[in-house]
């Protein structure tokens, strides 16, 4: 084999190769001592000048402490000492002190390698309009102005500096820096000519080196000792060159395995057909003609009725195109099947690969079906609860009037000493005011599942609140000798929240305590808590009573739902007001939590929102 001509090195080349490596780390060296030149000469310049600032505010700050006085009482010898006395500072060329008009009432030169004397006949000065001091720095030299204020401005003062050092340091910085940065790069250049000359002519070596290595076939080439680089990349190319025996090895294991994957179409359990540009089906796999023969599909008319009807347009557009049509599904005899093609053009065919999906449609009708059927109850949820909602108002009309009626009895016989009929029209109350209680229960519970529960958001006084609900509760309270404890552990005095629906919560939760609570107690327990970075209120009612399983607490929130049967028929009730109460904190943005065990009472836990963020504006009815 012959060498490529890429790997004809000659010495030029090599030559030119060792100038440039040469040649590029020391450009790479001289740029980074230029930068750190600059730099650094930067650096110690902006410290110089920095240093001087400080020294002239100091200075100019000292001077105007003192000549204020001097200016008040038109000593304008003793401001001329003091001028003199801070012109010998270093870098100070001129010191001028002048009344608030600008004419000169001291003026001092020090000019380099010289004392300091006074000038006059000068100018008056242009202090600057603002009244402030203002600094200016030109190449040469830095001006600052101080103006001379003792309750108002007397006057002002310039003090003219020499950036003359700055200059020296930077000048003497480059030469410093210029001389150590052409010795650098000298060295350096002479140590990587040195250090480069010999990996060059080794890659001279290894370039034919590995062209001998293209005729090797796996053997391994005798290595050239000369060097340690030529023996390491002599071991190197024969490592390679096993290397690329072994990968050859895996290529022939991997035709193999080709060839057996080529037998996949005989083995797959869908179809698999090739189709000739005339829509001819050139290859059907063993599948294919099973499908056939359970489809009573005869040789003679071929497999077309399981194709696409447009299968000279697809053939056409796959071929011509290069297109992969894909989705494509076809019925024949109650079965789906799902088509894809794809061309090779090369050989002027086209692929088509086809899967059964009638199992799967019949899957998303059931499924489609059980949408419905969902749906359907939902919409006849809804369709209950508007019911209840209406068959509530309608009877709550006549029962309000008999309630009425009843209260009215009730009062005629107790004026005309009827004492035989008191207690019967007393038990007629008693039971008309629990179903008015029952039917109000229900309708708003309907319009909670209907979404037609109406909202008023206020401003509510929570100790006026607290006292109103213990008050409606007491009677339920004395009723089984329990005792209401109030704990109010909050500085809070306001929540912006629903006061009806607020009130029934608490109501609700005091009413269930005493049921279940045989001359025990009752604690309702009010504090601050946040949550999740939002400002609360926690309401908590603790009572003594008979307790709950997990397993009652687990449904005691569901509608006409109690802890058991035994505790229905022995307490009453409908098993609608916690189902309400927990609806209404949901509704209000809150939660509430119940801990319990048995024969040691139950805490009911409300957290709530001090200001509740409803779309509307407060005070505004939300459905």
């Amino acid at each position: 084999m012959k060498t490529p001509a890429l790997l004809n090195v000659n010495k030029f080349s090599i030559r030119r190769l060792i100038v440039q490596l040469t040649l590029i780390p020391a450009a790479l060296l001289a740029f980074a001592i230029i930068s750190i030149t600059i730099y650094t000469a930067e650096s110690e310049s902006q410290r110089i000048a920095k240093n001087m600032k400080q020294q002239a505010n100091v200075l100019v700050r000292n001077l105007s402490a003192t000549s204020g006085d001097y200016l008040l009482a038109h000593d304008y010898t003793s401001i001329e000492l003091s001028l003199m006395r801070l012109a010998k500072f270093p870098g100070v060329l001129n010191i001028q002190v002048s009344d608030n008009d600008g004419n000169l009432v001291g003026d001092v030169v020090h000019e380099p390698g010289k004392e300091p004397e006074a000038r006059f006949g000068e100018p008056a000065l242009t202090p600057p309009i603002n009244g402030k001091q203002k600094v200016i720095i030109s190449e040469h030299e830095m001006v600052i102005w101080q103006p001379v204020i003792l309750g108002e401005l007397l006057g002002w003062i310039k003090i003219v500096y020499s950036m003359d050092e700055i200059n020296h340091v930077k000048q003497a910085r480059w030469q410093e820096i210029r001389l150590m940065g052409f010795l650098i790069i000298s060295v350096t250049m002479i140590l990587l000519f040195i250090l480069y000359r010999r990996p060059m002519n080794s890659i001279a070596n290894y370039t034919e080196f590995a062209a001998q290595l293209n005729d090797s076939n796996g053997k391994h080439t005798d290595l050239n000792k000369s060097s340690i680089e030529l023996e390491q990349l002599g071991n190197a190319l024969n490592w390679a060159s096993s290397k690329l025996h072994e990968q050859n090895k895996k290529i022939n294991r991997a035709m193999r395995d080709l060839e057996i994957l080529a037998a996949f179409p005989e083995m797959t359990p869908n179809i698999v057909l090739s189709i000739n540009e005339k829509s001819e089906v050139q290859y059907m796999n063993p599948h294919a003609r099973k499908l056939m023969h359970e489809l009573n599909i005869s040789e003679e008319g071929g497999i077309n009725g399981l194709l696409p009807k447009n299968i000279d347009t697809i053939v056409n557009k796959c071929i011509d195109g290069n297109c992969r049509p894909s989705g494509i599904e076809v019925s024949y005899n109650n079965r789906t099947f799902f088509w894809t093609f794809s061309p090779v053009q090369a050989q002027k065919v086209m692929h088509g690969y086809a899967m059964e999906i009638t199992e799967r449609i019949k899957a998303e009708e059931k499924a489609q079906e059980a949408r419905v059927d969902a749906l359907s109850a939902v919409q006849a949820n809804k369709a209950k609860s508007q019911f209840l909602a209406n068959m509530s108002h309608e009877l709550r009309t006549p029962l309000n009037a008999i309630i009425g009626y009843t209260e009215l009895l009730e009062e005629e016989a107790e004026d005309m000493g009827y004492e035989q009929n008191k207690e019967d029209i007393h038990n007629i109350l008693h039971a008309a005011r629990h179903l008015l209680s029952l039917i109000n229960d229900i309708l708003d519970l309907s319009k909670v599942e209907s979404g037609h529960m109406d909202f008023y958001f206020e401003d509510i006084n929570i100790p006026e609140l607290i006292e109103s609900v213990s008050a409606t509760a007491t009677p339920l309270a004395n009723k089984n000798d329990n005792k209401l404890e109030i704990e109010y552990k909050t500085k809070i005095k306001i929540i912006h929240s629903d006061k009806t629906k607020l009130n029934q919560i608490m109501f609700n939760l005091l009413g269930n305590a005493f049921k279940f609570t045989q001359q025990g107690k009752v604690t309702l327990s009010i504090h601050d808590k946040s949550e999740n970075n939002i400002a609360g209120i926690s309401l908590s009612v603790t009572d003594s009573g008979i307790g709950m399983t997990n397993e009652q607490i687990s449904r005691i929130f569901k509608p006409f739902s109690q802890a058991d049967n035994s505790t229905t028929r022995k307490y009453g009730g409908t098993g609608l007001g916690l189902a309400i109460t927990k609806a209404y904190c949901e509704m209000l943005g809150g939660r509430i939590d119940v801990t319990s065990n048995v024969g040691e009472g139950a805490t009911f836990c409300v957290w709530l929102p001090l200001i509740f963020k409803q779309p509307n504006p407060p005070g505004d009815s939300v459905s």
